[in-house]
C-alpha cells in the first residue's frame, strides 16, 4: 500500500514539473495570442524604406516579477518582424531583451547588436 502511494507521488511530481517546464518554454509563443501583442518601438526603416523592422512586446513571467528600475523591469520579450513596403510579413524573430536589441541596416542583410543570431539575408 505504502509503495502504491509512493510511487503515485512520484509520478504526479513528475508529470508537475514536466507541466511547468512545457508552460515555460511555450508560454511567449502562447501569449502572443492569449494577451495579443503591442508594439514596443515605432518602426524602424531601412535606408531604401523597401524594409521595415515592427517590435512587438509580449507578456512573459519574466514581466510578472516585480523589480525596481533598473534591475530587469524594463527588460521585456518579444518579438522582430521585418515588413516589406507591401505589409508582408518577411521573417520574425524571438528576441530576449527587445528593448536592448539595437538593429543595423546593412547592403543586403540587416543584423542585430546584442543578439547572438545572425541577421536577416534582404529580399532583392
Amino acid at each position: 500500500m505504502i509503495h502504491r502511494f509512493r510511487s503515485t507521488i512520484f509520478v504526479g511530481i513528475a508529470v508537475f514539473v514536466v507541466l511547468i517546464v512545457g508552460v515555460y518554454v511555450w508560454f511567449p509563443f502562447i501569449s502572443r495570442f492569449l494577451f495579443g501583442e503591442q508594439v514596443w518601438n515605432p518602426p524602424d526603416y531601412s535606408p531604401d524604406r523597401r524594409f521595415r523592422l515592427e517590435f512587438w512586446q509580449i507578456c512573459t513571467f519574466r514581466s510578472w516579477l516585480p523589480t525596481t528600475p533598473g534591475n530587469g523591469s524594463d527588460n521585456v520579450d518579444g518579438f522582430v518582424k521585418l515588413v516589406d513596403a507591401d505589409g508582408k510579413v518577411i521573417a520574425e524573430k524571438y528576441i530576449v531583451g527587445l528593448k536592448f536589441c539595437e538593429p543595423r541596416w546593412l547592403d543586403h542583410e540587416v543584423i542585430f547588436l546584442g543578439d547572438n543570431d545572425a541577421g536577416w539575408k534582404l529580399p532583392k
